[in-house]
């Protein structure tokens, strides 16, 4: 759709609306497509700000209750988190990490597409199975674990073109689920 460059009138509004009427369909897409018409022009999606370093790392010390990098060193829990592990908390990316690990998914990252991305988010960068396998952490039990699994090992599998690298991490979290399970 080309962007209108002028406004358009009362009368015009009005016989887009007739048109509307007439067809008898109001679903969301058509209020949208109406929506977008008198706009002129499909909507802006806003754009998303990447998180910082300095938010990313105060959401990691909040979590370990630590007030900076030195004193989450020193946390026992963190350090027995990070063993054989090499981390440096230097730079946005190590911050990132341990966002990913230990908070959630950031806002950037999610409703992404692509061969690695299952719901909205890449399971190569993050780890988050019930958001990944569309289950209620509360309410999910092993067999519906078991289910998503299967429904998306279908997609995921190298066999039928999938990429090995996610077939084996959705294995490593259907695991890790059903050991929490039990």
């Amino acid at each position: 759709m080309a962007p209108r460059r002028k406004r358009l009138s009362k009368s015009q509004v009005m016989e887009l609306i007739t048109q509307l009427r007439r067809d008898g369909l109001w679903t969301d897409e058509v209020l949208f497509d109406f929506a977008e018409k008198v706009n002129g022009a499909p909507f802006l999606e806003p754009k998303k700000k990447p998180m910082t370093a300095a938010q990313a790392k105060s959401a990691v010390l909040l979590k370990f209750g630590c007030s900076n990098a030195l004193e989450l060193r020193k946390d026992k829990t963190f350090m027995m988190s990070m063993t054989g592990e090499t981390f440096a908390l230097r730079s946005r990316e190590d911050w990132m990490k341990l966002y990913r690990r230990w908070i959630g998914v950031p806002p950037e990252e999610r409703g992404r597409m692509g061969p690695t991305c299952i719901n909205g988010i890449d399971v190569l960068e993050n780890n988050r199975p019930w958001h990944i396998f569309g289950l209620d952490s509360n309410t999910a039990s092993k067999e519906d674990v078991k289910k998503a699994f299967k429904a998306l090992a279908k997609l995921h599998h190298p066999d039928t073109g999938g990429d090995p690298r996610v077939f084996q991490r959705l294995h490593m979290m259907k695991d890790s689920l059903i050991a929490l399970m039990d």
